[in-house]
């Protein structure tokens, strides 16, 4: 309460503070790929789309936390972005990590699914997948960007009934974990940090302010989306 106090705290979830960002913002650019240009708007569409359709078409529900391997592209946003709407708990990996360091971190937080890019350099990360699903370590796998795996959900059929569902919207926990960061692996194995909603947002507020962006800043993100840097 003194955070809130204090003006640090908004005293509003994370996908609540994102939502006055989409309404505020929402004819200016928010993404740009070599695939897409999205105004904040847009990106909304689909964010929504997406949240509304994991939760109708897979097994996952609201508190359950969800391992990400996923490269720099447009869907790394919507599907991190929709899961916080979903009220699902993001778990800040990379697709650089392989099946050790994604075992062990799924395990250490009871991650129940995994979201990962199947052209991912060539498909490398279709086997670790295929591994973790097969031996019982998540039990939901949402399949990005093509790619073809057994028990797997597809992004394309997520998205498409998210667009037609009455899901309603999830009311978050202020108090529960909003993201698991990732944190340290450079000399051993990764591990990863709860955050939680207020003062993740603040901190992004923060970082923002110390670096002089405005809403008319364009930033070039050449790091891992995933790796939660600001």
């Amino acid at each position: 309460e003194r955070y809130r106090a204090q003006g640090c705290w908004a005293g509003r979830s994370l996908p609540g503070q994102l939502a006055d960002a989409f309404t505020t913002h929402a004819d200016r650019v928010a993404l740009v790929t070599d695939e897409v240009r999205w105004t904040y708007a847009e990106l909304e569409a689909e964010v929504r789309a997406f949240a509304r359709g994991v939760i109708a078409t897979t097994g996952l529900r609201p508190g359950d936390r969800v391992m990400f391997q996923m490269g720099n592209v447009a869907e790394t946003a919507v599907t991190y972005l929709g899961a916080l709407f979903a009220g699902l708990v993001p778990v800040c990996t990379l697709a650089q990590h392989r099946s050790r360091e994604i075992e062990l971190l799924a395990k250490h937080v009871g991650a129940r699914g995994l979201i990962t890019q199947a052209d991912f350099r060539d498909g490398r990360l279709l086997p670790i997948a295929e591994s973790l699903l097969a031996d019982g370590v998540v039990d939901v796998v949402v399949l990005v960007r093509g790619g073809s795996l057994a028990g797997a959900a597809d992004y394309r059929e997520i998205i498409a009934a998210g667009r037609d569902s009455t899901e309603s919207e999830y009311d978050t926990d202020l108090t529960g974990v909003a993201v698991f960061q990732l944190s340290g692996g450079t000399t051993g194995l990764p591990k990863v940090a709860p955050r939680l909603h207020e003062e993740y947002a603040y901190n992004a507020r923060q970082w923002a302010a110390a670096l002089g962006w405005t809403p008319d800043t364009t930033v070039l993100y050449p790091l891992p989306l995933m790796h939660n840097a600001g």
